[in-house]
């Protein structure tokens, strides 16, 4: 089949670019090339979606297209250039305002209200307002809600932070911090296992929304599996969001803070989402230490979260350190 990558450059887009053209497909990416290139196998046709399309680009007439945007005119600007293709259209699980019930599922979690502009804070309804258009304008689509996705060359660090933190808590034998309930679910999707989900999913037609996510586990377990990767026996000390809190450690993502945990009620279960759906359509996924030893040994530096340095002031004046 021929198929056209609006993108093809960046993190998730480039894998899923590598993954058709291993399955023997013929891929075009068309993406404004600043971020990176396009996988070698594939053609590269410079476009920014600003502006006016190429006319190498309409040249195409592509069987499936892969769009990962968030700006509705966008979306829609392809979708009338390209009305007759089957489009993969990766959305996000931050299109849910409140994921407060274990194992949701698209048919019983409620999406943001559509947005057709706005900001970063505006994404679950920008994506929502793609969805619908996507949905509206073509007949055959397949629309994938990942949760958080990781793996080798994920620019955000937010799961990389773990297993780097690890192997340097391994390295120096001090401690590392953990946060309350260890029995916390824990929950993301290697690019790889999304990749090639998608791949397949284009082959065989089938139409409607699903979740891409791994099996949640308990974050205990998460950190235990990902030590047995390392050179050493890092020992985490468990601290409760309160403290996290009073030591000014924030969570998810940003300065000072520990990834993979949100403490936030209205999110409680972002990472307690029902797999069974998309493995019903063939998505299989990887063990953890798989991506943990692939992504510590491919890392992008880790900036913006708790440093060792601070992480281990703390537990010297929390007296967790001689």
């Amino acid at each position: 089949m021929e198929i056209l990558v609006l993108g093809g450059t960046g993190f998730l887009s480039g894998e899923a670019a590598r993954a058709f053209i291993r399955h023997g497909h013929e891929v075009t990416c068309a993406a404004r090339g600043v971020t990176g290139s396009a996988p070698e196998g594939a053609t590269f046709i410079t476009w920014d979606r600003a502006g006016t399309p190429p006319f190498e680009l309409l040249e195409h007439a592509p069987d499936v297209v892969l769009d990962i945007s968030s700006n509705p005119t966008r979306v829609g600007d392809a979708l009338g250039l390209f009305p007759h293709a089957r489009w993969i259209y990766i959305s996000s699980v931050s299109i849910y305002p409140t994921m407060t019930a274990p194992m949701g599922t698209p048919a019983d979690t409620k999406t943001a209200e559509p947005v057709s502009q706005g900001g970063p804070d505006d994404y679950p309804g920008l994506k929502a307002a793609c969805e619908r258009l996507i949905e509206q304008r073509a007949p055959d689509h397949a629309i994938i809600r990942p949760g958080l996705i990781v793996g080798p060359g994920d620019p955000t660090g937010r799961f990389t932070y773990w297993p780097v933190r690890l192997a340097e808590a391994a390295a120096d034998g001090l401690p590392y911090i953990a946060p309350t309930p260890p029995e916390d679910p824990v929950q993301w999707i290697d690019v790889r296992d999304l990749a090639e989900w998608i791949v397949r999913l284009a082959d065989s037609g089938d139409i409607g929304i699903w979740e891409a996510i791994g099996e949640p586990m308990p974050r205990e377990r998460f950190l235990s599996e990902i030590a047995t990767i390392t050179d050493g026996d890092p020992t985490p000390v468990w601290l409760d969001p309160q403290v996290l809190e009073q030591e000014e450690i924030g969570f998810w993502m940003g300065e000072r803070a520990l990834p993979l945990w949100i403490p936030v009620p209205e999110l409680e279960h972002m990472m307690n989402r029902d797999l069974r759906p998309a493995r019903e359509r063939g998505l299989t996924t990887r063990p953890l230490t798989e991506t943990a030893r692939d992504t510590l040994t491919t890392s992008i530096p880790v900036d913006g979260f708790l440093s060792r340095t601070d992480e281990l002031a703390v537990l010297r004046r929390l007296g967790h350190l001689d």
